[in-house]
């Protein structure tokens, strides 16, 4: 009789381990050295079986010496002009001023500031959008008022970013030496909407940048800074404007955004009405000396060439 085998019954399914997950995004290689395998960004990759060879052109090079001036940024080359006047004895010519701004910087004389400040308060709401917008960069408003861009005026742009930057370092360098407290250091109940900025308040530095670019700007197109024809006889003629004399404001477009930009400083109360006479009479000074510069000059005739033609229109006679 044969005898039946019997098998091993079956054990079933042991069940499915269950995912393990993902192991995460490799990382991308790096310059080390992996078991004997050298990792290198692309680019540079070598060939796997023979050393690096010399390459061959495939294409023939192109002739073009020098880096092309009208590629330079305009905030860049700005930094050149700045280099070439910081070299000259600038601080010499303005010592005067800073002394006589330090002379009135004593707690009891600019008490005597403050209630101006706290009437100018008043104007906060109507200006608040720009005192928000200027706190940072100022240039929007030179750019929007005379419609231009880097791209289609770009050496008036670098007129201005040389404004911007000789009137940072110049300014810090007198706030250092004068050292005024701040508004809300002598009268803390101003409450600035904005935070006070972390330097000392003269000169106005928001005033004088934007006064030294008001006269780069007038001497690149004199017509942006026609002022105002004299009113006709008897009237007296009109005298020049200045801050210590604001009387109906600036006679030309220039000055008036300039002193608008300084003024704005003082409605949210972080700076004293004296801070931007200093700043005024400080770009007096320093805008000759920067227009010494070769630099500076090469900068102007271009930006003169790109204002050419521009000549201000008639203005109506005066009516009484």
């Amino acid at each position: 009789m044969a005898t039946e085998a019997f098998g091993t019954a079956d054990t079933g399914d042991t069940g499915d381990t269950g995912d393990t997950g993902d192991t995460g995004a490799q990382a991308a290689p790096g310059p080390s050295n992996v078991s004997g395998t050298t990792r290198v960004p692309i680019g540079v990759v070598p060939h796997p079986h023979k050393p690096m060879e010399p390459i061959t052109f495939f294409f023939p090079p192109i002739n073009r010496p020098g880096f092309p001036r009208r590629a330079w940024d305009p905030d860049l080359h700005a930094q050149a002009v700045l280099a070439e006047f910081a070299a000259t004895g600038w601080r010499t010519k303005v010592q005067s001023l800073i002394d006589a701004a330090k002379l009135a910087s004593t707690p009891d004389q600019l008490k005597t500031e403050i209630p101006a400040l706290y009437l100018q308060s008043a104007d906060r709401n109507d200006r608040m959008a720009e005192i928000l917008t200027q706190a940072g960069d100022v240039t929007r408003y030179w750019s929007d008022m005379l419609m231009i861009t880097a791209a289609s005026y770009p050496a008036t742009w670098e007129l201005m970013a040389v404004g911007t930057a000789i009137g940072h370092m110049v300014g810090m360098s007198c706030k250092l030496a004068i050292n005024r407290p701040r508004p809300a250091q002598i009268y803390p109940a101003l409450m600035p909407p904005i935070l006070t900025p972390g330097h000392p308040s003269c000169p106005n530095n928001h005033a004088f940048q934007s006064y030294l670019v008001a006269k780069f700007l007038a001497m690149a197109a004199p017509a942006l800074a026609a002022p105002l024809p004299d009113p006709p006889p008897p009237a007296p003629p009109r005298p020049e404007w200045n801050p210590e004399n604001p009387g109906g404001g600036p006679a030309n477009p220039l000055d008036h955004l300039a002193w608008r930009i300084g003024h704005n400083r003082q409605i949210a109360g972080v700076h004293y009405p004296s801070d931007a006479v200093v700043s005024w009479h400080l770009a007096a000074i320093i805008a000759p000396l920067v227009a010494e510069g070769s630099l500076f000059k090469k900068v102007l005739q271009e930006a003169r060439e790109e204002w050419a033609g521009v000549a201000p229109l008639d203005v109506p006679p005066h009516q009484p």
